[in-house]
């Protein structure tokens, strides 16, 4: 827009939408990417890697390997799924998303999955020895209320405790969502009786 003529590097994941501004509808971006590209491999939510190419929308969930296909010119609410019509598209945009993933490092959801429980571990170890630490401190002092400091310092593990195992309980049952728009979280949490922070859930 400032006139600068550099072209733009190589490597950049994007483009530059100069020529739009310019041109409007005439102008075109250029990528390096094949396509609009969305690639999502999240623990928390619904993991989908999609990607659009000309007027067509090619979308997997990572969790089931589920893919979906919508002319989104005409579709864009994108209520036609046009996945099993068209096969030979589906099986085409597949193979250009997943090749541009891997060559960009992008990962894959199992990554993500095993990432969280080491980190879990990892807090939770945390935890166990600051609980041990907290308890040596109070049995240095050996204040006349001991009982009751004692039973506040173990209950603060115990609820750190639940919080991870409700994690981890969620996000078991979130490998294997099938869903494309909810998460696995209420159904996991209504299974095992407490909230992802490791809060009971009262019964009505």
């Amino acid at each position: 827009m400032s006139g600068n003529e550099t072209p733009l590097p190589d490597d950049i994941d994007g483009g530059s939408l100069r020529d739009v501004f310019f041109k409007g509808n005439q102008g075109k971006v250029k990528r390096q990417a094949p396509g609009i590209v969305h690639h999502f491999p999240s623990h928390y939510q619904v993991p989908i890697s999609a990607i659009r190419i000309g007027d067509y929308k090619f979308m997997r969930n990572m969790n089931t390997d589920e893919k979906k296909l919508f002319n989104v010119a005409i579709d864009y609410r994108e209520k036609n799924d046009l996945a099993q019509k068209m096969p030979e598209k589906v099986a085409s945009m597949d193979k250009i998303l997943r090749a541009y993933i891997e060559e960009v490092d992008g990962g894959d959801v199992k990554d993500s999955y095993q990432a969280l429980y080491e980190t879990m571990d990892d807090f939770e170890g945390r935890a166990v020895k600051d609980h041990e630490r907290k308890m040596k401190e109070l049995e240095a002092k050996m204040p006349s209320d001991f009982e009751y400091q004692k039973s506040l310092i173990d209950q603060e593990l115990e609820f750190k405790k639940r919080g991870f195992f409700a994690n981890r309980a969620i996000t078991k049952r979130q490998e294997t969502w099938p869903g494309w728009y909810d998460t696995a979280r209420k159904t996991a949490e209504a299974e095992i009786g407490m909230t992802k922070g490791g809060k009971l859930i009262k019964k009505k």
